[in-house]
């Protein structure tokens, strides 16, 4: 039954269980995720198992099975086998398809006893290349289940003792991220209770489950899991979230059909006889059991016989027999046999059918769009993950509206900005930190009632709270566009801005994944490959206008820092991808004290850069923290900047420099006071916010570029420095060589 409650949906005192819709200023009313149904108190939700779902359509192997033959797991066996629990090897899994309520909510039943005890898998399920997971592993004499929303693993450990030959039932029931029981054999259950991911809901689950193993292209299973084996045992009952999805004692098996399906009892496949059927054998009346378990046996038929088609007109015939016979000089000989399963006859098709392309990781070129109907949940709630890596510093990732509300992730100078409205005024939040270009990054976005957040990586929530909302009932959901919007329907807030390009994988809003079909799509292909994945470079590589760049560790330099350059270098030489890290103990001292004395010697190169260049850099790179960074900006004046912890102060000099030729800066500050000379001029001054005096830095300092995010130089508002600099003089500590420095990075004599 809802009811009304009275306050706001931004006060931190909603009891609401999930979501919680704004009725007036005063009041509200809660409501349930999709799957889920509201409780009579009002408040709390519970799993709805009425709920009918569509299995999943397998479209493909995870993985291809080395096995002789490739029929499906009854068709050679008795039917009284379905009855016998399932094998598992170590090696072999079964995949079962799942329904979509298991992203917040998984209530696991699993019966098995062990044959060997040896550490395994029992069940998983979770992303193929991501951080979500949650399993069940047999660990030396004990159950662990482990699970992760995405923020860090929680692990479970129930103590037991399994004998070989036992059989045991495990039940495990995971809510949201913060809440787990297990329980053994109806013993008491384990119950644990993780506060810190009470705001994290669901868990990502790409392919289904798998039981008995998982497959070894999931990353990081080792370290997920604590083991990247199978179990080796038998199984007998898998229910999850109350679906039977296998009980042998009932014949029921819903798993993708598989050439791996053993039977408990039964020998090993591998150890049995092949046996080539033909048509003269049966002729002959050479039988073969049917319950004979140590027997595969294959038919084969004659293509001479009547009903047969000609060899010479062979309708669908497999690409590779047909080949065979167009390459062979005379005809096969009489009764040359066939497998049935590699030569398939049926109708032929007059009109090829269009090809579906499903893609995995889809590549947006700034035009691309995939456009997908917005499901009803979007009207109450939003939860949006999108896994992505970037080409280009600006792009519209995700884009909703309808009439005048609107939900839009953007991609700005590389900071991720989420535009949302309820229909009156919109409210803007932006990600910490800047995203680097050609690194995988993952976002997330929540809205509930006025509630809305922005999580980019493993950076924290940005939370902000939405203006009233417009209470009219709409016919509508609208569409969801993916890489390029519908400019018409740009909110007026946004600003001009191209569609986005880079990659996309694994999109989820509200549990349900988006599918990436071409029957959505527009201008979308397959995501190619970074460019730095196989150049080959021996350290670091950075990705620079989409081409690599090897990172050289001096002496060595080159195009792969197969090269050595002389170590006599009179002045240090900078391309705009080289920097030095300082981290002398003299140097960091002087600089988080409450005084700097700083004095740089350099040249710049006469060169077109719309971007300031660092000069020198130390501390927090989006210049939110304490940082001071001195650069020269793209009119050829000299700039400082300066945060020790409450403002931000700049300080420009008058004094244009001019390229190719040696200028001298100089940067004084003592305490709040902070004075700026060029080339002996007059100095400008400024001071500091009250309430600081000290720089808090806790990273080392950069000379010729700025600490960068993943090791990329594209995607920000500032370039590395591209000319020469003789030395940097800090109090009494000169830098003037690479050797005194902890890295030198394709840095180069300059010849005075």
């Amino acid at each position: 039954m809802v009811t009304a409650a009275h306050g706001s949906c931004a006060s931190e005192h909603v009891l609401c269980e999930q979501l919680c819709e704004t009725l007036s200023p005063e009041a509200y009313e809660c409501s349930c995720w999709e799957g889920h149904l509201l409780q009579d108190d009002g408040l709390s939700c519970k799993l709805n198992t009425d709920v009918q779902y569509e299995a999943k359509k397998r479209t493909r192997k995870l993985e291809t099975s080395t096995r002789p033959f490739r029929k499906s797991s009854g068709e050679y066996r008795k039917k009284s086998k379905r009855t016998k629990p399932v094998s598992f090897k170590g090696s072999n899994y079964l995949e079962f398809p799942i329904k979509e309520d298991t992203y917040l909510e998984t209530n696991i039943t699993i019966q098995f006893k062990v044959e060997e005890h040896k550490d395994g898998i029992i069940f998983f399920g979770g992303e193929l290349m991501g951080d979500d997971f949650l399993s069940i592993t047999l660990d030396g004499p004990n159950i662990v289940t482990r699970h992760d929303c995405g923020e860090g693993t929680i692990e479970d450990m129930y103590h037991g003792q399994f004998k070989v030959g036992e059989w045991h039932e495990i039940q495990v029931w995971r809510k949201n991220c913060d809440l787990t029981e297990m329980s053994l054999d109806g013993g008491r259950k384990l119950v644990d209770h993780a506060d810190e991911f009470r705001n994290y809901k669901g868990i990502t689950m790409d392919e289904g489950v798998f039981l008995g193993a998982a497959p070894h292209n999931i990353e990081f299973l080792q370290q997920k899991t604590g083991t990247s084996d199978g179990f080796k045992g038998c199984v007998r009952l898998l229910i999850v979230n109350g679906e039977t999805l296998l009980n042998t004692n009932e014949t029921i098996n819903k798993a993708y059909e598989t050439a791996s399906t053993y039977y408990c009892g039964e020998i090993d496949p591998s150890q049995k006889r092949i046996v080539i059927v033909t048509d003269e054998m049966l002729a002959n009346g050479t039988t073969m059991e049917d319950d004979d378990e140590e027997v595969i046996k294959i038919e084969m038929y004659d293509l001479t016989q009547p009903g047969i088609p000609k060899i010479d007109k062979p309708p669908g015939m497999h690409p590779s027999i047909a080949k065979m016979l167009e390459s062979t000089a005379t005809p096969p000989p009489l009764g040359h046999p066939v497998l049935k399963e590699i030569l398939g006859y049926g109708d032929v098709a007059t009109t090829p059918v269009p090809v579906q392309t499903t893609w995995k990781v889809a590549h947006f070129n700034g035009g691309s769009k995939i456009v997908v109907p917005a499901p009803d949940s979007i009207l109450s709630y939003v939860e949006l993950s999108i896994q992505f890596k970037t080409e280009k510093s600006s792009g519209v990732i995700f884009f909703w509206k309808e009439d005048a509300k609107f939900l839009t992730v953007t991609l700005e100078n590389s900071f991720i900005k989420v535009y949302a409205s309820l229909g009156v005024d919109a409210t803007i939040l932006r990600s910490e930190n800047a995203v680097s270009l050609y690194h995988w990054h993952k976002l997330e976005v929540w809205r509930s009632g006025k509630g809305v957040l922005l999580k980019v990586n493993k950076q924290g929530w940005v939370e902000s709270e939405l203006h009233a909302s417009k209470s009219e009932i709409l016919e509508g959901t609208g569409h969801i566009f993916l890489g390029s919007p519908d400019i018409q329907d740009v909110p007026t807030v946004m600003k001009d801005i191209d569609g986005f390009s880079g990659c996309v994988k694994r999109v989820r809003l509200n549990g349900r994944s988006i599918v990436m079909q071409s029957v959505y799509a527009t201008n979308v292909s397959e995501c190619f490959q970074d460019p730095c994945a196989s150049f080959g470079c021996p350290k670091g590589c950075i990705s620079h206008n989409s081409a690599p760049v090897c990172q050289c560790d001096w002496p060595k330099t080159g195009r792969k820092c197969t090269d050595l350059s002389d170590t006599t270098i009179s002045a240090m030489k900078f391309s705009g991808l080289s920097y030095l890290e300082v981290d002398n103990e003299d140097v960091m001292s002087h600089i988080t004290g409450d005084s700097l004395d700083m004095a740089v010697n350099f040249k710049i190169k006469n060169t077109t850069q719309h971007l300031r260049q660092i000069l020198v850099s130390a501390g927090d790179v989006t210049h939110e923290d304490d940082f001071f960074e001195l650069s020269v900006d793209n009119n050829k004046f000299v700039r400082f900047a300066l945060n020790l912890g409450s403002g931000t102060i700049v300080l420009t000099h008058p004094k244009r420099i001019v390229e190719d030729t040696w200028n001298t800066v100089e940067v004084i500050r003592k305490k709040n006071s902070v004075k700026l000379s060029v080339n002996g001029e007059d100095p400008i001054s400024t001071f500091a916010p009250d309430g600081a005096e000290q720089l808090n830095v806790y990273r080392n300092v950069f000379i010729g570029n700025n600490h960068l995010p993943e090791g990329s130089t594209d995607g920000h508002d500032f370039a590395g420095f591209d000319g020469c600099i003789i030395s940097v003089k800090f109090d009494q500590t000169i830098i003037n060589h690479p050797i005194q420095t902890k890295a030198a990075i394709n840095i180069q004599d300059c010849a005075i």
